[in-house]
Parts: structure tokens; C-alpha cells; sequence
């Protein structure tokens, strides 16, 4: 009889199978793509029998701060509670789907809400000084790039920066995979970049407030070359590695929002030199030069797999003192040679800080006032 009962197991899991059609009639040719969207229908399958129980059990158990509050944020800890119990099976029930689904939906609408709050609320300041600006073609736009040198400058120094940042970050994982031999702690370069990020974005406004920008670059330089350092004096050591990350994740968002807003001062300089305001093509540099520097990482990640043979069914232990060598090479060594121009394009050719950007500004409204009289 208990036989029995497994059989009729295994016949339904067939005819769960089956509902999918391209299951039922072979739609697959080989046998790689058949297996492969067998497994899916399968995850399918399987996934709302896992996700449910999770949901139901962290909707019945509510989770403590590991600190002491007091009574009124358990007050607001409890109306959120209940709120979002209530909404989470409200979207449940109405729209007839899982828990998963449901969970998606609510990170939807939030999605949504801030979107729309930053379109609709945010107000763009008008002044005479942006008087004007022009529409320009792409062409123009490299152009007016070409003309601005404090913008050029500034782009080939977050360029080269740029480059070697994400190069370094897509081989983090052939570093805990193949030189570490821990793939299983590779979730760590992921979480160290989350809360180095939540921890600097917000105090970069208060530090500019008393170092000026120029030394705000100069020092979150310094920790990612002391970062590689580290990563080339002791790669196959996991607290070294560690550290080294903390350094090279740390002044990340300090190095952009300073590349950012030297790009964006460029825009008054480059009026005051061409007699052009071409703020458009300024703000738009930016993600023109990420997304440069995400194609060259692409190359750069798979030459260094290649070249340090971390390919195919390679292991740690296969991993000889050479193919260490060479991937500490053009993983670390080479990217932090980039680093190091980066830095001394900065130093030596970007001369627009806060103090030289606010004689412009006064020096562009002498000049449209001379002309409005």
C-alpha cells in the first residue's frame, strides 16, 4: 500500500508536468533546452509550496530590534504591523495571487510612489543665467565637450576611475570562487558595498560642508589604492580580502557625487568660455562614460577568467601560484594603475572647485547685466 501511495505520487507530478505545453508535446529539439525548461516548470512548480509557509510564518511572528525602544515606536512598529498585514492579503485576495506575487506588487507600488515623487516634485530653478541654454545634436555635443576643457578632464579622470571599478567588481567573484575557494561567502562583496553606500551618501553633504571637494577625491583615492594594496599583498587571505573591500567600496559614492557636481560646475565654466550654455550635453557625460566603462569591463572580466584559467571545470585546488599571479595582475595591479592616473589627472589638469565656480557665477552675472543695459 505504501507503494502504492508513491506511485500515485509520481503519476500526478507527470500530469503537473504535462499542464505545460511545451512539456506535454516536446517542443525541444535537444535534449540541453528540454531539460532545461523541465527544470523551470518544475521551480514553478515548487516555488509557491516553499514561498507560502516562509510568508505566512513571518506575517505571524513579528521581528524585534535587537535594541531597547520605547513604547512609542512599539506603537508605530504595531500600526505598521497590521497595516501591512492587511494590505499584503488585500492585493492577495483582490488580485488572486500568492504570497510572492502579492510581495512584488507592494514593491511595485513603492516603486511607483517614488518614482512619481521625484517627477512631480521636484522643481527645476530657473535663472537668467540658464538663458542660454540650446538643444544640440549629438555631434554638438562632442563638441562642446572638446571645448570645455575642465569637462574633458574631469570625464577622462572618471573615465579611467570608472573603468577600473567595475572591472575589479565583476572578478570579485573568481576571487572567492577560484582563489579564495569560498564561493559561499561571495554574498559579502554584495552586502559591503549596500551598507558602505547607506553610511557615506548621506554624510557627504556634511563633509563638504568642511573639506572642500578637491581633498574629498584625493582621500577616497588613497583608501582605494590603499584597497588594492591589500588585495595584491594577500589575496588567498579572507579577512585581508574583507578589509580590502571595506577601503575599496568605502569612498565610492564620495569620488562620483565629487565627479558629478565638478561636471555640473563645468557647465558655468564652459558658458563663460564659448559664450554657450550646454547643460544638456554637461549632465549627460556622466552615464555616457558608465556605460563606456560597463563595455570595457566586459572584456577586461573574461580576458582575466581566460588568461588565469578560470574556465570550464577549474577549481580552487587547480588554481597554481601562476594563475594566481596573473589574475592579481589584471585584476588588481593593472585597474589600480588606472586609479592612479585617475588621480593625477584630477591633480594636475581639473582646476574648477567651489571657490573658482562661484567667481564664474559672478562673473557671468556682471556680464549679462553689462548687456541688459
Amino acid at each position: 500500500f505504501e507503494v502504492f501511495k508513491g506511485r500515485n505520487h509520481i503519476k500526478l507530478m507527470f500530469s503537473r508536468l504535462k499542464q505545460f505545453r511545451r512539456i506535454a508535446t516536446r517542443y525541444d529539439k535537444t535534449r540541453t533546452s528540454f531539460d532545461t525548461f523541465l527544470s523551470l516548470a518544475a521551480a514553478k512548480i515548487w516555488s509557491p509550496h516553499f514561498t507560502e509557509p516562509l510568508a505566512q510564518q513571518w506575517l505571524r511572528s513579528p521581528v524585534s530590534p535587537p535594541w531597547p525602544i520605547n513604547r512609542s515606536l512599539r506603537s508605530i512598529r504595531r500600526w505598521g504591523r497590521e497595516n501591512g498585514r492587511y494590505c499584503f492579503s488585500k492585493i492577495r485576495d483582490d488580485l488572486g495571487c500568492d504570497y510572492l506575487h502579492a510581495f512584488a506588487v507592494i514593491i511595485a507600488l513603492f516603486g511607483l510612489l517614488t518614482a512619481w515623487t521625484v517627477a512631480f516634485g521636484t522643481r527645476e530653478q530657473h535663472n537668467e543665467l540658464r538663458g542660454g541654454d540650446e538643444h544640440c545634436k549629438p555631434l554638438d555635443a562632442f563638441k562642446a565637450i572638446g571645448h570645455n576643457d575642465q569637462l574633458l578632464w574631469m570625464a577622462l579622470s572618471y573615465l579611467l576611475y570608472a573603468v577600473a571599478n567595475v572591472a575589479t567588481t565583476g572578478v570579485l567573484f573568481y576571487q572567492f570562487t577560484y582563489v579564495l575557494g569560498m564561493p559561499e561567502q561571495f554574498a559579502l562583496a554584495g552586502v559591503i558595498p549596500v551598507v558602505t553606500g547607506l553610511f557615506t551618501t548621506p554624510l557627504y553633504p556634511l563633509l563638504n560642508r568642511v573639506v572642500p571637494r578637491r581633498w574629498l577625491f584625493t582621500g577616497g583615492m588613497a583608501l582605494m589604492i590603499a584597497g588594492y594594496a591589500m588585495f595584491i599583498a594577500a589575496p588567498r587571505n579572507l579577512a585581508v580580502v574583507l578589509i580590502a573591500l571595506v577601503l575599496f567600496y568605502l569612498p565610492a559614492q564620495t569620488i562620483q557625487m565629487t565627479a558629478i557636481l565638478t561636471m555640473t560646475d563645468s557647465i558655468e565654466y564652459g558658458q563663460l568660455k564659448t559664450g554657450r550654455r550646454n547643460e544638456a550635453v554637461t549632465l549627460s557625460v556622466r552615464p555616457m562614460l558608465d556605460k563606456i566603462a560597463g563595455a570595457f569591463s566586459n572584456g577586461i572580466v573574461g580576458f582575466v577568467a581566460v588568461a588565469a584559467g578560470m574556465v570550464g571545470s577549474a577549481s580552487a585546488g587547480d588554481m597554481t601560484a601562476g594563475n594566481i599571479h596573473t589574475f592579481t595582475t589584471w585584476a588588481y595591479i593593472v585597474p589600480s594603475v588606472g586609479i592612479v592616473l585617475s588621480l593625477v589627472v584630477f591633480l594636475a589638469r581639473v582646476r574648477i572647485d567651489e571657490k573658482r565656480h562661484a567667481r564664474i557665477v559672478e562673473q557671468l552675472e556682471a556680464r549679462l547685466a553689462d548687456t541688459t543695459r
